[in-house]
C-alpha cells in the first residue's frame, strides 16, 4: 500500500493546482467558446487567417502552454502560426530573464531545457495538432518590462510589430489588480497590446473566473478573508471581480471591450461524500492512503482555500477547515458539483472601425446566449 504524505505546514501550490485543473472543465468551454468566436470574426472579416503570411500570435503568461494549444485547435490558418510565448515562471519557460528559445534549435537540448511550455509547444507542433511554423517561449514579467520591446526584440526579419492578430492573456488577470500600483501598470500593458501590438483586425483575448455566489470563488475569497461573509455582497462580486477592473480600466483608455459569461464546474469522485469528516481532521489522513480520487478531491478543496492545511486546521473561525469543508459540500449537494463562473473578455484594436464593433457585439451576444 502507498502511503499517502501530505505536507500541512506549507500550501503545496503545484499539487493542488494539478489537481484542480484536472478537476474542472474550464478550459474545455473557453476553447470551444473561442473557437466558434473566431471562426464567427473570420467570416465577418476580421481576425483574417488567411492571408499568405503566418498568423502572428502573442500568448501573455502562457503558464503551461496547454490552453493556447486547446484555443487555436480546429481553426483554419492558411499559412500557418507564428507564436511567441511569455511567462516569468522558469518552471514553464526553463528560462533565465531576458532568453529566449525557438524551435530551430536542437530537438534533443529543446525538450531537456525550456521547460513545460515548450515542450507542450514542441509536442503540439510535432504532432500537428495546431499549424505552428515557429514559436518562441520569452521569460519575463510583463508587469516590470515594455511588452512592446519586449516583442520586437523577439522578432526576425523586417516585419512590423504591429502584426499582432491575436494577444491572449488567459487566467492571469488576478495578478494584475491586487493593488492600484499594479492596476495601473496592467492599464500600461493592455494599452501597448491595442495600440502598438494588434493588426487593424486584430483582437486581444482575457479570460477570468468571475465572483458570484455559492461557488468556487466565493469559497476562496471567504476562505482568505476577502469577503466579510460567505455569500458576497453584490458590492463585493464587483470589486473582487477581474472582469471589472477590466471593464473599467478600458472605459478609462476608450477601447471597445466585449463579455461572453460561461459556467464551467469542477467534477469531483462519486465518492467524495465518504471523505468528508475524514478532510476535516489530519489525524485520518492516513485513511487517505491508496486512495488517489479522495487525494484528488481533497487537494481541489486545498487549492480553492487557498492556505496551508496548518492555518486551516488551527482556525476553528467559520474560515476554518472543518467549516470550509462544511461549506463546500453545500455547494456540490445543491449542484452535483462547484460551478466556475467565468467570463471571456474581447477587446478591439484602438482603431476598430464602427462596423467592427458591431460585428464583434453581434457575434458576443449570439455566444452568449447559446
Amino acid at each position: 500500500m502507498e502511503k499517502t504524505i501530505i505536507k500541512t505546514h506549507v500550501f503545496e501550490y503545484d499539487r493542488a493546482f494539478s489537481a484542480f485543473k484536472n478537476a474542472s472543465n474550464e478550459m474545455e468551454i473557453e476553447a470551444l467558446l473561442h473557437q466558434a468566436l473566431i471562426n464567427g470574426l473570420k467570416e465577418k472579416g476580421l481576425v483574417n487567417c488567411d492571408q499568405d503570411d503566418p498568423i502572428r500570435i502573442a500568448d501573455i503568461c502562457c503558464g503551461a502552454g496547454d490552453r493556447i494549444v486547446k484555443y487555436l485547435r480546429n481553426i483554419q490558418f492558411q499559412s500557418g502560426i507564428d507564436l511567441i510565448a511569455v511567462d516569468n515562471n522558469p518552471d514553464y519557460t526553463g528560462l533565465a530573464d531576458n532568453d529566449s528559445i525557438d524551435h530551430k534549435q536542437d530537438c534533443e537540448k529543446l525538450n531537456s531545457t525550456n521547460g513545460i511550455a515548450g515542450d507542450n509547444l514542441y509536442k503540439a507542433k510535432q504532432a500537428k495538432i495546431i499549424p505552428l511554423n515557429n514559436y518562441r517561449v520569452l521569460h519575463a514579467d510583463v508587469m516590470k518590462c515594455d511588452i512592446t520591446r519586449l516583442l520586437l526584440g523577439s522578432q526576425t526579419g523586417d516585419r512590423c510589430i504591429k502584426d499582432f492578430k491575436l494577444v491572449y492573456l488567459l487566467q492571469c488577470g488576478y495578478y494584475f489588480i491586487s493593488s492600484h500600483h499594479d492596476q495601473a501598470r496592467f492599464k500600461e500593458l493592455l494599452d501597448k497590446i491595442c495600440s502598438d501590438l494588434l493588426s487593424s483586425d486584430g483582437i486581444a483575448v482575457l479570460s477570468h473566473s468571475c465572483l458570484k455566489p455559492n461557488t468556487h470563488v466565493s469559497l476562496f475569497n471567504y476562505a482568505t478573508g476577502k469577503t466579510k461573509s460567505l455569500i458576497p455582497t453584490p458590492k463585493e462580486c464587483l470589486d473582487l471581480s477581474v472582469h471589472t477592473s477590466v471593464t473599467n480600466l478600458c472605459d478609462n483608455l476608450g477601447l471597445s471591450c466585449f463579455d461572453i459569461p460561461y459556467t464551467a464546474y469542477l467534477q469531483l469522485s462519486p465518492q467524495v461524500h465518504e471523505y468528508k469528516e475524514i478532510f476535516k481532521d489530519p489525524k485520518r489522513y492516513c485513511e487517505l492512503d491508496n486512495k488517489p480520487d479522495a487525494l484528488a478531491d481533497f487537494y481541489t478543496f486545498l487549492f480553492i482555500y487557498d492556505r496551508s492545511l496548518d492555518d486551516l486546521y488551527c482556525d476553528k473561525s467559520s474560515r476554518g477547515l472543518s467549516a470550509m469543508i462544511d461549506n463546500t459540500f453545500d455547494i456540490i449537494d445543491s449542484n452535483n458539483r462547484i460551478p466556475i463562473p467565468g467570463v471571456l473578455q474581447v477587446i478591439l484594436n484602438r482603431a476598430a472601425s464602427v462596423d467592427d464593433k458591431i460585428h464583434v457585439d453581434e457575434l458576443v451576444q449570439k455566444l452568449a446566449s447559446q
